[in-house]
């Protein structure tokens, strides 16, 4: 049974952060989760000089954790919260300390604006989308998200291998802690669903008539025959993203960890689905 039970924020005190920090508060007054705050210290580029380095150091720890202790004021004085304050490259960190605390999940803001979509390979929320093996939730291009923990429509996107079943399942128990509705997305990179070609449209209805049996199969096995499926056609992120804006869907769930095939077709887009989602990314 999943559960949320530790939350880790990492806070690097930007305009994301400060707008995503009452939806990390909602989600811990939900679900009734301790929340962890960290935050990063960096201080390598361009200093040489070891003396330097430790000199500074102290003073940069202090206002790192006056500034937590700010955050918390501001954000989360109704909520359990531990403060972290750790030297070293961010991604590197969070991912430690998840480990560490054996979090339920972490949530994080994505810097998702103008150039974050080319340079998101090289990222900090890449880094932990790849390293983490912890839930991880994150927003891409909204400054200031929804301030409700809860959302009306969940979409998860599953395939036809054996870790959608306990992803399908993940994503039901989200629905139902959230009075929430929930479809089943699958999408047929080789069907081009708009083409109005004859034969196309033939080997179109091949493949929704396998993939609707296909799937219907793997939604039984998850317990949730009857929930509703939507099949689409063309490139994975940026149909989801299509139905997550037709749907008015709060938050998409997709497997990503639990994914260990080289060319998982989930795991290789996780990072342009979240790039492109018009709402959260809940990676599991």
């Amino acid at each position: 049974m999943p559960s949320i039970k530790r939350i880790l924020f990492p806070v690097d005190f930007s305009e994301q952060c400060e707008g995503t920090a009452p939806v990390v508060a909602a989600w811990a007054r939900q679900f009734q989760a301790t929340v962890t705050l960290l935050h990063a210290v960096t201080l390598t580029q361009g200093i040489d000089d070891p003396g330097l380095y430790d000199a500074l150091q102290p003073a940069l720890q202090n206002a790192a954790e006056d500034g937590l202790a700010a955050f918390t004021q501001r954000h989360f004085e109704s909520a359990a919260v531990n403060r972290v304050v750790e030297a070293g490259g961010a991604a590197e960190r969070i991912v430690a300390q998840a480990q560490k605390e054996n979090v339920s999940l972490i949530m994080m803001p994505t810097r998702g604006h103008g150039a974050f979509r080319r340079l998101l390979m090289g990222s900090v929320t890449a880094k932990v989308l790849h390293d983490a093996r912890t839930p991880v939730w994150t927003n891409a291009h909204t400054p200031r998200a929804r301030r409700s923990g809860k959302t009306r429509m969940i979409l998860c996107a599953a395939d036809q291998t054996e870790p959608a079943v306990g992803l399908i399942r993940w994503a039901a128990w989200l629905a139902e802690q959230n009075g929430a509705a929930l479809k089943v997305v699958h999408v047929m990179q080789s069907v081009d669903e708009k083409s109005q070609n004859r034969g196309e449209r033939a080997v179109r209805q091949y493949w929704i008539t396998r993939a609707s049996a296909g799937m219907a199969a793997i939604l039984k096995r998850a317990g949730r025959p009857k929930s509703e499926l939507v099949l689409r056609g063309g490139d994975i992120a940026t149909m989801l993203a299509a139905t997550a804006r037709e749907e008015n869907a709060g938050l998409v769930v997709i497997g990503r960890g639990h994914i260990t095939r080289t060319l998982g077709a989930l795991r290789t887009n996780s990072l342009a689905i979240v790039c492109k989602s018009p709402c959260p990314v809940l990676s599991v």
